[in-house]
């Protein structure tokens, strides 16, 4: 399995295709050519998210980053009060409600 796994970055790394991947991948990873990134679900928080997002632009890329959530995902962060959550958490969540960068 895990020759499979580095052949398949061998070959992204090439330039051929995309690669879908877990938050590991940001583990010690400095890979040239990210463009796009795109998270799935709620980020854990503002320190992690960047972290993980970070994989783009280590080139000094213009990277285009998309946040996809269920609407009900998007409801449910909406109705947690402040008081709730952690300071990065919070971070997070208001970076998501912003409507503009």
């Amino acid at each position: 399995m895990e020759d499979e796994k580095d052949a398949a970055v061998e070959e992204w790394l090439k330039g051929e295709g995309f690669i879908a991947a877990t938050r590991a991948l940001r583990t010690g990873g400095d890979y040239p050519g990210i463009v796009y990134v795109v998270h799935i679900g709620v980020p854990y928080g503002l320190i992690d998210f960047a972290q993980e997002t970070g994989r783009g632009g280590r080139a000094r890329e213009e990277v285009d980053l998309i946040i996809l959530l269920e609407d009900s995902e998007y409801r449910q962060l909406k109705r947690q009060e402040a008081a709730e959550l952690t300071v990065d958490e919070l971070a997070m969540q208001r970076f998501i409600q912003t409507r503009e960068c």
